[in-house]
């Protein structure tokens, strides 16, 4: 919720003060509260609706026609729960009034089997269906009080004992006592008049009391503003200090220096991978730390950029440090900038949790690196950062001179969340070395997947074409690898999940299909050694099936891997998807994406339309912004920034409001 914001109820509450201070609510009503979130009288005045429902006359059961959205009195018959193996729970329940009967259903919402007692008579709302040629009605609201009629009534998420009709009663009472006379500082109300944004005391009643869809709209349009505001506020906060600290060291860099650098390669650097490092080399002379983010697709030479940066620093006599998220990855990174710096003198170390001596001038490691108080770098590179916590992050940035700052990631980010949550950092951009769309992706379904495996079959027993000439320049004859992802390591216990595929029950079952082959299994339970292992038999070809879970999502980089086939497409974001797609035909081969559909999957249809569209689309950002729209930010930004999860008001696509709230976070500072 908005921080820059405060309101003054009365003499007697303060809105940091506990729900438990409002007379009538005792320990019973908020524990249910805390169950929603909601701690303090702040938290229940920003618990918003979920939906609104216009409430009509109620009609009897007679009057109702299929179509219609409706409001009807009715008796409680009989409830039935049901067990099946698509959804959490079932509850079949018998409504009737003198004039006729109708059969309501639940999905998911087990506190209406508690909730409802059979010969009572409730308020059902809902959208009126037909099942067998007889009424019935899905997942209705109901209140045992006939609900006002004429007016918005908000629905909010409920418990069992915490029903809606509650929570707009207390509301009811709280809203009066709220005074927004008092804001946090006097150009907090003379911008909302001047942007002519309604005040918050109208804003938070028109949230929870509409009278009209235009209240409710201005309503949100005010929320939507203070939430905005006060998420830029706090990242171009974040930037500022930055930019006022002290670094470690200023490292000057000439142009001569990366001309020497750019040597080291065995290629030529594309055009925006000169201009990252052109611009880490400006960072790095800066007499502020450097905080840059490097984006860019699976492969496309993030590594190098960073690797100058490592480069600049270690000739510099000053310790360098690169984390990684998996010991995979700092193995496959370890052996890359070893490959690089050969015979430039520099020396680059592992260090894992057991290393006790570090003797190098770039280390590469894993978590183990934040907690080694031996280490103070002038540089530190994090790869997929957002797989890192907050205070992971914020581990090397607790010291008075702070080093510099270099993240990298695969996941795709949308302009707007560049724009906003992501703010405080500086961006480069790194261009893919190949066309994207060399990968060609289809979606399988259940009825076609022992094709798929003839079809995969047949791959892997042809020697690919001799004539095909790689990225690298050589000229090999191969045969394919194949990745195998399933979502889970084993076969899940919930109802729901069982016909989702895991990791250990495919490879059991893939070795009976293909027996010819050489399978292999990688998943996140195994020791470091094993994986390491399994990594190296892959490399060497001594397998050429790895069944695995998403663990290869980040850093498995073996090149001759062409073929993957992701199982349960359906749970996996669009973002996770590319990069898993990205993992496969790393040399510029042909190179192929198989997308499996769990069994018994709820709305087929929709879900088959999601995968059409990643099957057809290449441009990591379009897919992104999809995954945003559909899905929230949680996935993009992982732990990243704190609180800037799912927007609750504002939206990720509203360029007026964000370019509107930019624009007044510079006025105020």
């Amino acid at each position: 919720m908005p921080r820059a914001i405060v309101l003054v109820m009365t003499e007697t509450f303060s809105l940091t003060a506990p729900v438990a201070s409002i007379p009538g609510i005792g320990p019973v009503r908020k524990e249910q509260l805390e169950r929603l979130g909601i701690e303090t009288i702040q938290d229940l005045l920003y618990y918003a609706p979920f939906r609104y429902e216009e409430i009509e006359q109620a009609k009897t059961i007679a009057d109702l026609e299929e179509g219609q959205k409706a409001t009807f009195k009715a008796r409680v018959d009989s409830v039935m729960p049901i067990k099946t193996r698509r959804f959490k729970s079932m509850l079949k329940v018998k409504l009737s009034d003198d004039s006729g009967k109708i059969e309501a259903t639940w999905f998911n919402v087990p506190y209406v089997l508690v909730a409802l007692k059979e010969g009572s008579e409730y308020y059902f709302t809902g959208r009126i269906g037909e099942y067998k040629g007889k009424l019935s009605v899905t997942n209705p609201t109901f209140e045992q009080s006939a609900p006002s009629t004429g007016s918005l009534v908000p629905i909010y998420h409920e418990t069992a004992k915490l029903t809606s009709r509650w929570l707009r009663g207390i509301l009811k009472t709280i809203l009066p006592a709220v005074s927004a006379s008092q804001l946090h500082a006097g150009e907090e109300a003379q911008r909302v008049e001047r942007l002519g944004f309604v005040d918050l005391k109208d804003a938070l009643t028109g949230l929870h009391q509409p009278l009209s869809s235009e209240q409710l709209k201005q309503a949100k349009k005010r929320l939507a503003f203070d939430e905005m505001f006060s998420l830029m506020q706090d990242v171009l906060e974040s930037k500022q200090k930055f930019q006022q600290a002290k670094p470690v060291v200023q490292l000057k860099v000439t142009n001569a220096d990366i001309v020497k650098f750019f040597g080291l390669l065995p290629y030529q650097p594309t055009e925006s991978q000169q201009q990252a490092v052109q611009a880490i080399a400006l960072d790095l002379a800066q007499p502020h730390p450097m905080h840059r983010l490097l984006l860019g697709e699976v492969g496309s030479g993030k590594t190098t950029v960073a690797a100058f940066a490592l480069w600049v620093a270690a000739q510099a006599n000053k310790q360098a440090i690169l984390i990684c998220p998996t010991n995979i990855l700092a193995e496959q990174h370890l052996l890359s900038l070893q490959t690089l710096f050969e015979g430039t003198g520099l020396k680059v170390g592992l260090v894992t949790g057991k290393t006790k001596e570090i003797d190098a001038d770039i280390l590469v490691g894993t978590h183990a690196l934040f907690f080694r108080k031996d280490i103070k770098p002038s540089l530190v590179v994090i790869d997929e950062e957002q797989r890192f916590g907050v205070e992971q992050r914020k581990h090397f940035f607790k010291l008075k001179k702070k080093p510099h700052f270099l993240s990298m990631t695969a996941t795709p980010i949308p302009r707007t969340v560049a724009l906003t949550a992501l703010a405080d950092f500086d961006m480069s951009r790194i261009q893919p070395h190949r066309p994207p769309n060399t990968i060609k992706t289809w979606v399988v379904k259940k009825q076609k997947r022992e094709g798929a495996y003839d079809w995969i079959r047949k791959q892997l027993n042809e020697t690919k074409d001799s004539t095909q000439v790689d990225l690298d320049g050589e000229n090999k004859q191969r045969k394919s690898q194949v990745f195998v992802v399933c979502p889970f390591i084993d076969t899940s216990s919930i109802e729901t999940l069982g016909s989702v595929k895991s990791a250990n029950s495919e490879y059991k079952k893939l070795r009976k299909v293909f027996p010819e082959q050489n399978l292999i299994l990688l998943h996140g339970r195994m020791s470091e050694v094993d994986k390491s292992k399994v990594f190296t038999d892959m490399l060497n070809h001594k397998a050429n099936i790895l069944v695995t879970t998403p663990v290869v999502e980040v850093g498995v980089d073996l090149p001759s891997v062409d073929i993957i086939v992701i199982e349960g497409a359906e749970r996996f974001g669009m973002s996770q998807l590319h990069q898993l797609r990205g993992r496969v035909g790393r040399r510029g081969q042909q190179a192929y994406c198989l997308l499996f559909v769990s069994d018994d999957v709820e709305n087929m249809q929709a879900v088959t339309k999601r995968l059409e569209f990643f099957s057809q689309q290449f441009d990591g950002n379009a897919l992104s912004e999809y995954d945003l729209k559909r899905r929230g930010s949680g996935e993009l930004l992982g732990a990243r920034q704190h609180g800037f999860g799912n927007l609750q008001f504002a939206s990720w696509f509203d360029h007026v409001l964000i370019e509107l709230c930019k624009s007044e976070v510079e006025k105020s500072t």
